[in-house]
Order: structure tokens, then C-alpha cells, then sequence
């Protein structure tokens, strides 16, 4: 469009910055879906509200019911099946690296350590 002699164009929304969060059910999705990212051997680490730290278990002992998009089910160590609600999800480890880290709310335990990369992304 041209104003006064001048061409002015749409201003065009910004990109996400690099480091911007990736939601987890989307990153679950991802590993589920994408036959390339979902290779190798993953570990999430979810926030226990009694044990207050971080507790890692292999992803292959979560089940993601279809008709449930806000939990997963999770066989702990006695063989007990419990409900994991997907915000107390903190970390994920792709091959023993940490590729993404959610910070917790206030009063909840800190965590011990921060990505380098998120989804395969390298910073510049």
C-alpha cells in the first residue's frame, strides 16, 4: 500500500525466539510421531509432590490414554498404575541428554540443571 510516496508494508508477526517452550504434549507428540526424533531412549522426569524431587522413569513405562490429553498412566516400582497430570512433567532426556526442562512453581524443589538444546535445536 502506498502512503505519501512511500510503500508500506504489513507488518509481519516475529518468529518464536530459539529458546521459546515447547508445550509437552507437543514434544510427546513429537517423539510418538516423527520416526527420525522419536529414535532412542527416552526418560522423563516428573516432580513428586511427596518425595519433593524429580523422580525419572523411562518413557516406555507411560501409557497416553486417547481420551485423556491433560495426564498419562505410569506403572511405578511396586507395579502400581498412577495418574501422572502432564504440568508436573519437568524434564525430558533423549539418549541421556537433557533436551527439555519446564522450571517449577515457587515451593516446589529446584532443578538441578539446565538444557544446552531444545529438540535438536543449537544455539547460535
Amino acid at each position: 500500500m502506498k502512503h505519501g510516496g512511500r510503500i508500506i508494508l504489513p507488518r509481519l508477526p516475529s518468529p518464536a525466539p530459539a529458546h521459546a517452550m515447547v508445550p509437552i504434549h507437543a514434544l510427546l507428540a513429537r517423539i510418538r510421531w516423527d520416526p527420525a526424533f522419536g529414535r532412542g531412549e527416552f526418560v522423563i522426569g516428573y516432580y513428586d509432590r511427596v518425595a519433593r524431587h524429580i523422580v525419572r522413569v523411562p518413557l516406555r513405562r507411560l501409557a497416553f490414554p486417547d481420551h485423556d490429553h491433560f495426564a498419562c498412566t505410569l506403572v511405578d516400582d511396586e507395579g502400581e498404575i498412577r495418574q501422572l497430570p502432564l504440568h508436573r512433567i519437568r524434564e525430558v532426556l533423549k539418549d541421556g541428554r537433557l533436551i527439555w526442562q519446564r522450571d517449577g512453581p515457587p515451593g516446589e524443589a529446584p532443578l538441578r540443571h539446565r538444557p544446552s538444546t531444545l529438540l535438536g535445536r543449537h544455539p547460535e
